[in-house]
């Protein structure tokens, strides 16, 4: 009596398999120009559609297209559409060659992007506290406190993966920081007096990068508004 659902039954089973390997999504994926190129770290760019599936990306790199190493995963959800894919790559060789390429990966598959190839700048000095410039992409922080570990380094460094470049104007000024700041940071490293001072300074910044990844940037910039409009009110009833 079974043995007449059987054959039907696997000629469904086999249909549904067909359709589903007709059908998949995996995901379409476009590896980027690498932008915020320094002595030891870039940036990676490229495009990722999920087509309907919840997917994850990465970034492989390395001196040859063999690509020996990874970055961490970035979830891009199940739209349809392209997302942007941004990751900062630290500790790499001044005056080298870097191969890197797009890696996403959902439910039906997974894809890669084309191999692109960047070039780092010339070589960067350690400071005179024994620290490295530039640990973690944060050239300024670490040349003023010494280790790409130190609290407000770390701090910056979150502040500019989560809040900066997610949007196309901090991506900007990242870019523009890692053009402009190796340099500065060189000249900073080598003044313990200097590094004090600009240490000081960047307490606010530092404050203010704590405040957003707490309470996010929207909730921050009404906060300064409100305290910007209490001042004015303040100095404005001081003066009657």
């Amino acid at each position: 009596m079974l043995k007449k659902y059987v054959l039907p039954g696997a000629i469904f089973i086999l249909a549904m398999l067909i359709v589903k390997t007709a059908f998949a999504t995996s995901p379409t994926v476009t590896t980027n120009t690498a932008t915020g190129i320094s002595s030891n770290a870039a940036i990676l760019n490229g495009t990722a559609n999920p087509n309907g599936n919840s997917t994850t990306c990465y970034f492989e790199y390395g001196h040859t297209s063999n690509y020996d190493l990874t970055t961490g995963n970035t979830n891009v959800g199940s739209g349809t559409t392209n997302v942007p894919v941004i990751n900062v790559i630290t500790g790499l060789n001044a005056s080298n060659t870097y191969h890197f390429r797009i890696v996403a990966t959902n439910s039906d598959g997974t894809s890669f992007g084309s191999d692109q190839i960047f070039a780092t700048t010339g070589r960067a000095r350690s400071n005179a506290g024994g620290g490295d410039i530039g640990g973690g992409g944060c050239f300024i922080a670490t040349a003023v406190y010494g280790s790409r570990m130190a609290e407000e380094v770390i701090i910056l460094k979150n502040f500019r993966d989560t809040i900066l470049l997610p949007n196309s104007f901090g991506k900007r000024f990242v870019e523009f920081y890692y053009d402009v700041s190796p340099p500065i940071a060189e000249f900073i490293a080598d003044y313990e007096g200097l590094r004090l001072i600009v240490r000081a300074s960047l307490l606010p910044v530092i404050g203010l990068s704590w405040v957003a990844l707490k309470i996010g940037p929207i909730f921050l910039i009404s906060l300064l508004i409100l305290l910007g409009i209490g001042s004015i009110c303040i100095l404005r009833y001081r003066s009657y």
